[in-house]
């Protein structure tokens, strides 16, 4: 085994070792670390910590964000216990659009990939957010929108699941759907304690000490 392939498995096998992390982990965890990062992300270039209340998107439905030049994770969390996460990979074989098709085929190509995803949380994919709009995709002559995705993975309240499009959409293509949280995994520390500490190379310490100060740990 060459040592590109030799690294490339090492790399699917840490990924799939973080998705096995995010099903052990109890969501008012993931929301926290979520929330973390996303504050620390979005700091403002004047240093101003965005408001709680720009998480809420909608009645019952948080939002959080992490966008880095194209690459990045967008995640959900409702008040009845269930969340919807997106990994957006610009490179992904999700993201491939035929600009030869008009915008409404686009549209539901895209849309294919939340197949097996309940209808009340796609919903939640086709809410503006503020952030991150300029990765959605949008139909002029019908108003539609859709977040771009590469992977997409929800949960009912129950467990953990991957949206039938994704998987369909990743064999077709012969691309690891894994790839897709390699991002989230290393954002949110998974396997390790979030703490001020690993933090403070993102943003300055007394900005991280108020973020945590806020987002006080369930």
């Amino acid at each position: 085994m060459t040592d590109y392939l030799k690294d490339y498995d090492d790399f699917i096998a840490e990924c799939r070792a973080g998705w096995e992390l995010i099903q052990q982990m109890p969501l008012a965890e993931l929301k926290w670390r979520a929330a973390v990062i996303s504050d620390i992300i979005n700091i403002d270039i004047d240093g101003q910590i965005p408001d709680v209340k720009t998480n809420m998107i909608a009645e019952g439905v948080e939002v959080f964000i992490n966008d880095v030049d194209g690459d990045g994770w967008k995640w959900y969390f409702t008040r009845s216990g269930k969340s919807l996460l997106l990994a957006l990979r610009h490179e992904s074989c999700c993201n491939t659009f035929d600009l030869h098709l008009d915008e409404n085929k686009n549209y539901h190509e895209l849309l294919s990939n939340f197949d097996g995803v309940p209808s009340e949380m796609v919903s939640m994919a086709q809410i503006p957010a503020g952030i991150m709009e300029h990765s959605c995709y949008h139909v002029s002559s019908t108003g539609d929108m859709l977040q771009a995705v590469s992977g997409i993975f929800w949960h009912d309240g129950a467990g953990w699941h991957i949206a039938d499009g994704t998987l369909r959409r990743h064999q077709e293509t012969g691309e690891d759907v894994m790839v897709d949280l390699s991002l989230i995994i290393g954002d949110l520390s998974l396997g390790e304690e979030l703490t001020v500490e690993r933090c403070v190379e993102l943003a300055l310490p007394a900005v991280v000490n108020e973020i945590f100060r806020r987002r006080e740990k369930p």
